[in-house]
């Protein structure tokens, strides 16, 4: 295969960037209510800013985080032939919702544990929405932290939730 051939083949599996698990804090289900709902999608309805700033925040983020097979060979737990194993089954399985951790678990390249820790490296490596709204200008600091709050509140977070999401002892 050749290298443009290997860039083209994981551009266009770019969507493996949606194989991290969303934290509590991004994405939470709401009491009463079994719809999952995304920072990003509470601040759109809160009207705290408009759909191009949650695309181009969105865009920005998915620019500056690493692929999950990338992590895995750097980390040496998975050779460039398996990623590329994986990447072509992604290919063929189109939009199934099939994320790359799933089927490289499948194909017995990874197990589980190993899975959330190369998401967990993954989730360390970009930037959340909120700091790239606030660094985006479309919200200040303050009214990203008080957003950020209310979210936690309406989600119905616990401090043992919190506590598991921001490594700190409850």
């Amino acid at each position: 295969m050749r290298g443009c051939d290997i860039t083209n083949l994981m551009l266009s599996s770019a969507r493996v960037v949606s194989d991290h698990c969303m934290s509590t804090i991004t994405q939470s289900t709401f009491p009463g209510n079994h719809h999952t709902m995304h920072f990003g999608q509470y601040l759109l309805k809160k009207g705290a800013i408009t759909p191009r700033q949650a695309l181009e925040a969105l865009d920005e983020q998915r620019r500056t985080m690493p692929f999950l097979g990338t992590i895995a060979v750097t980390e040496g737990v998975m050779t460039v032939e398996q990623v590329l194993a994986v990447l072509d089954e992604l290919n063929r399985c189109g939009p199934s919702g099939t994320h790359f951790g799933q089927i490289a678990m499948v194909k017995g390249f990874i197990d589980e544990a190993t899975r959330d820790r190369l998401l967990d490296l993954q989730r360390t490596e970009y930037e959340p929405l909120g700091e790239v709204l606030v660094k985006n200008g479309a919200l200040t600091p303050k009214k990203m932290a008080s957003l950020l709050k209310e979210f936690i509140h309406d989600a119905g977070i616990g401090r043992h939730e919190l506590a598991k999401v921001t490594n700190t002892p409850t």
